[in-house]
């Protein structure tokens, strides 16, 4: 069966896991948090279920290790994280990368300068930070969502002048970003950047565009840790909302697109469940996971 094939109107029946779920990755903004960035309740509840069942549950994001909220850290059991948009493969309970793929800092270097003429904010993922310059960032209200503008704040470490920082940089770069002011050149940007397939171009929130290495992405990095855990691909389960979180539901067994993901993500999902601010991740797990019937 074809991807897409399932119902896409959230509440019809659609056909289950081809095989049991061992694993569950899960994006975070829009999917696994709701709108205030928080796991409600009902979410934390179906996790830790699903875990205590033999369920490896973790977050696959374009967030760093140091962007990770802690109360999903919090959750018993959680041990392993897809971030980056699939550039680093964490063991977190051992502070070691499993699997990574990275930006050379001349890769970085051509990116930034091909951001230069626009009105961004231009952010270097490299190890535990991310760096951004610091006349951008004291502008950070016209770039960043409102309701992610503390964790901005707080991830972000500003330097003068990243032509002159980046050659010095020693960690690894995971991938860069840009927030856009102007809808017109976020546009121009996702082709140019793309620079003819030399680097993989997504989007995770409005008005940012992300760059990774080509051939880098969310779902690379889960079947590099499947093929880790010796989980089957089949029995891999993945949610998410947006396109940066395609390449994972196309690698996952089976896909679950959020109720307020794009049309893009619903058309290849396997199933679409309720939104990330009505426990759209909980229903899922419920249903697909725990066997649990629907309220």
């Amino acid at each position: 069966m074809e991807k897409g094939a399932f119902p896409v109107k959230n509440g019809e029946k659609g056909h289950g896991p081809a095989q049991p779920v061992r694993m569950i990755a899960l994006d975070l903004d829009g999917t696994v948090l709701d709108s205030e960035k928080r796991i409600t309740p009902r979410t934390r509840a179906a996790l830790e279920k699903a875990i205590e069942a033999g369920v490896a549950v973790l977050p696959a994001t374009g967030r760093l290790r140091n962007g990770l909220p802690q109360e999903f850290l919090d959750i018993p059991g959680v041990r392993y994280a897809v971030t980056a948009n699939g550039a680093a493969v964490l063991d977190l309970a051992e502070g070691r990368r499993i699997w990574s793929g990275c930006l050379s800092q001349r890769d970085a270097l051509r990116l930034y300068g091909m951001c230069r003429g626009w009105d961004v904010l231009f952010d270097v993922y490299a190890g535990d930070a991310i760096f951004t310059e610091a006349a951008r960032f004291a502008r950070l209200a016209e770039f960043a969502p409102p309701a992610m503008l503390d964790y901005f704040r707080k991830t972000r470490t500003p330097v003068d002048d990243l032509a002159v920082f980046l050659p010095t940089l020693e960690t690894p770069i995971e991938k860069v970003t840009a927030l856009f002011t102007n809808p017109d050149e976020r546009r121009a940007a996702f082709a140019a950047l793309a620079d003819g397939g030399r680097y993989l171009v997504t989007s995770s929130i409005p008005r940012n565009v992300e760059v990774n290495a080509a051939g880098v992405d969310k779902g690379v990095g889960l079947l590099a840790l499947a093929d880790f855990l010796g989980v089957p691909h089949g029995a891999v389960m993945a949610c998410g909302d947006s396109s940066n979180d395609a390449a994972m539901l196309r690698a996952a067994g089976f896909s679950v697109a959020m109720g307020n993901a794009s049309d893009e993500i619903k058309a290849l999902a396997d199933f679409v469940t309720d939104t990330n601010d009505a426990d759209g991740v909980a229903k899922a797990v419920e249903r697909w996971v725990l066997g649990a019937p629907q309220v």
